[in-house]
């Protein structure tokens, strides 16, 4: 697993492309992706895009915070609370596709 280029990162208009950059001003940043074209679904690509690195942030947040609940509940309840778990394990399955761990 490599670690990602830290964010944030931000969107950088061309001509006729949406560059994805790590830093500002333009001139020193280091480009993660560059997304062609300039119509409104390639704009919300690189928009997408440019969220990564806080989205897993949030998702890895998220995460903790539902597996705490569930941790919770399953005591209350006696065994494993069994609504809670796909959801873990989608958050889970996510974070590793992330990651490049699956």
């Amino acid at each position: 697993m490599s670690e990602h280029t830290p964010g944030p990162w931000f969107i950088y208009k061309d001509e006729h492309e949406f560059v994805i950059l790590q830093n500002r001003p333009v001139k020193n940043a280091t480009a993660i992706a560059i997304v062609y074209s300039d119509d409104k679904p390639d704009e919300a690509n690189a928009r997408l895009i440019a969220a990564a690195p806080e989205l897993l942030e949030a998702l890895k947040k998220a995460r903790e915070y539902v597996a705490k609940v569930n941790g919770s509940i399953a005591g209350a309840i006696g065994h494993e609370n069994t609504i809670v778990k796909p959801d873990l394990d989608l958050i889970d399955a996510t974070i590793s596709k992330a990651e490049g761990r699956s």
